[in-house]
C-alpha cells in the first residue's frame, strides 16, 4: 500500500506565505493525506472525534461507547459508560491521555456530561437535563475547564450551558441569550414550523 506524508506546519506556513505574498512562483501541491483502517476495538457507531496530538485520540458513539489511542491509533482502547449503555455519546472533548469529557445527546434526561480524568477507569456524571423539551447536541470547549454547551430551543429561546472551572455546569439566563429563529415552510397546503 502507497502512503503519503502529510507535509509538517512549517511547510505548509511557508508554502503558503509564498503564495500569499505573490512571489511568482506557486507551491508544490499538498499530497493526500491516505486513510488506513484500524480496530476500534467496539462494534459501535462511533461519530465524535477529538484529537489531542498526532498521538493521542479519544472518539465516542453509541450504545454508551467511547475509545481512546495513546499510540497514534496502532492500538485502541474501547469502553462504555457504566450505566450509560443506551446514550448515544454525540460529542467528545480530549484534554490529554487521561481527561476527556463526553456530551450524551437526547431529550430530556438522556442529555448528559460525563468526565474522566484516568483515562476511562471512571467517569463522573457532572450534568444531567431535567428539561424535558432540552435536547443537547453538542459542545466547545477553549480550555481544559472553559466550555459550553448547546441544547436545541426551549419555549423560543436556546438553552445554554457552561462550565468555569471543567466540574459544574449552570445555565446561562437572561437578555444574553437570543430568541431561536423560526423558519415557515410552507407545502402541501399546512404551515410548518421549523
Amino acid at each position: 500500500m502507497r502512503t503519503s506524508r502529510i507535509p509538517s506546519l512549517p511547510a505548509l506556513l511557508t508554502a503558503a506565505l509564498a503564495l500569499a505574498c505573490g512571489n511568482g512562483e506557486e507551491a508544490p501541491p499538498a499530497p493526500s493525506p491516505t486513510l488506513e483502517p484500524q480496530q476500534s476495538g467496539t462494534t459501535a457507531r462511533l461519530q465524535a472525534v477529538s484529537p489531542v496530538n498526532a498521538s493521542v485520540v479519544w472518539v465516542s458513539g453509541v450504545r454508551g461507547t467511547y475509545a481512546r489511542t495513546v499510540d497514534g491509533g496502532r492500538t485502541w482502547r474501547a469502553g462504555v459508560v457504566p450505566g450509560g449503555d443506551s446514550l448515544e455519546f454525540r460529542d467528545v472533548h480530549a484534554v490529554d491521555s487521561s481527561t476527556a469529557y463526553l456530551l450524551a445527546a437526547g431529550r430530556g434526561a438522556a442529555s448528559r456530561i460525563y468526565k474522566t480524568v484516568d483515562g476511562g477507569a471512571t467517569w463522573m456524571l457532572q450534568f444531567r437535563n431535567t428539561e424535558p423539551e432540552a435536547f443537547f447536541d453538542c459542545f466547545a470547549f477553549w480550555d481544559s475547564r472553559h466550555g459550553v454547551a448547546f441544547s436545541d430551543a426551549v419555549d423560543g429561546r436556546f438553552f445554554v450551558l457552561v462550565t468555569r472551572d471543567g466540574e459544574a455546569w449552570e445555565r446561562v439566563r437572561g437578555d444574553g441569550i437570543p430568541a431561536a429563529y423560526r423558519r415557515h415552510v410552507v407545502g402541501f397546503g399546512h404551515l410548518l414550523h421549523r
